[in-house]
This record gives structure tokens, C-alpha cells and sequence, in this order.
């Protein structure tokens, strides 16, 4: 999703963008990305080599920090307006058909909201999994023994039902009005419209065939 990072990179501080707006635990992720990249554009320019593990730590920042972008932008309730939410203007952009012009058909679109949906769950478990490294080196840290701290710290499944719980379920089941809901609502649709109409079939094969 490098892309879309991109696009909220160059938009977020311009006066004539979408009318989305970052919170402020938006811009400071972003600003911790943008910080790291302008770290590694400062080295290149003056050509200087960097140890093995300083490359490998700088690229897991990056990895880290892009991580708890996208759990951000995705972790919004929406207040006021869902045009507030920066994922909610991506996906009006996402739609758009490039070639043909005008918007995709569901049959192209829902597609996008199944992917969407897919990185993100990908997300939310890395960050569970990290949220327990991170604990459970904490405890180390403070003497407490390992076999202690991986009982006390919480398992990666308590961290995704957590953070399922709070932005990736629908209103419909209890959740909060956030951008997740939307994508489900969108893909819901989607999937409606396109079992109920015809549509040009499509083949495809593996190889040379």
C-alpha cells in the first residue's frame, strides 16, 4: 500500500486536497514515516554506507511505522462526516476507471474493498503480534522471568478481538461508524449487484497454456 501512502504523503497539508483532515494521531505516524524516509534520503545524497544491522533496523522502522499509519487511518470514528475519513476519500479515488472513464462497475470494485479488507485483517495481526513482543520484552526488562512474561503479557488473539472490536465491526454488529464500515457496506453491495446481473465472462489460465 505504498501507493496510497503516497497519495496522503503529498495531500495532507494542501489547501486544495479532499476534504478529508488527519487526526492528530494521524499526523504524528505520518510524520514519524516522513522522518525516517528523509533520514535515509540525507544518506544517499551524501553517499554514505551504513552497517548491515543499521540498514536492517531502519527498514524495520519503516515497516513499523508505516504499520501504525494505516491502523490509524483506519482507527477513525467518523464524528461529523464519513468525508473526514482520509481511507473514505481514497476509495472514491479507487473507483474512479482510469481507461474507460467514468466509475468502476461492482464487478471491478468490489474486488478493491475485498482487498482492502484483507491487507488490513494482514495489519491488525502483525500488530497484535508486536503489541505482545513489545510487552513481553518489557517484563524482561524489568526482571521478571521469560516463562512469566509471555503468561502475562496478552495473546496476539486478545489483541485482534480488541482492535476488531473497536474499528473492523460494522454498526450493524455493535461497532462504531469508522471507515471499515463503509468497506463492508461498499463490498456488501458490490457483491449484490453483481450476482444480479449478467456479466461478460472472463477466462483466465497458468502457464503458457
Amino acid at each position: 500500500m505504498n501507493e496510497d501512502i503516497a497519495v496522503h504523503w503529498r495531500t495532507a497539508d494542501e489547501e486544495n486536497r479532499p476534504k478529508y483532515g488527519l487526526n492528530d494521531r494521524q499526523r504524528r505516524s505520518l510524520a514519524e514515516l516522513k522522518k525516517l524516509a528523509k533520514r535515509e534520503e540525507d544518506r544517499r545524497a551524501g553517499a554514505r554506507r551504513v552497517p548491515t544491522g543499521r540498514e536492517k533496523e531502519w527498514r524495520e522502522g519503516m515497516q513499523v511505522a508505516g504499520l501504525t499509519f494505516w491502523i490509524a487511518m483506519f482507527d477513525h470514528e467518523l464524528r461529523h462526516s464519513e468525508y473526514e475519513s482520509g481511507i473514505i476519500s481514497r476509495l472514491a479515488v479507487l473507483a474512479l476507471h482510469t481507461k474507460a472513464g467514468g466509475w468502476m462497475s461492482p464487478v471491478l470494485y468490489t474486488p478493491v474493498c475485498a482487498a482492502m479488507m484483507t491487507v488490513l485483517r494482514a495489519f491488525v495481526v502483525d500488530r497484535a503480534w508486536r503489541d505482545r513482543t513489545e510487552s513481553i520484552r518489557m517484563y524482561v526488562d524489568s526482571g521478571m522471568p521469560d516463562g512469566e512474561a509471555r503468561e502475562r503479557a496478552s495473546s496476539v488473539l486478545d489483541g485482534v478481538i480488541e482492535m476488531a472490536a473497536h474499528f473492523m465491526t460494522i454498526k450493524q454488529f455493535r461497532g462504531k461508524p469508522t471507515p471499515m464500515d463503509r468497506v463492508h457496506w461498499q463490498k456488501a453491495y458490490g457483491i449484490a449487484i453483481r450476482d444480479g446481473e449478467n456479466v461478460a465472462p472472463r477466462a483466465a489460465w497458468v502457464g503458457d497454456g
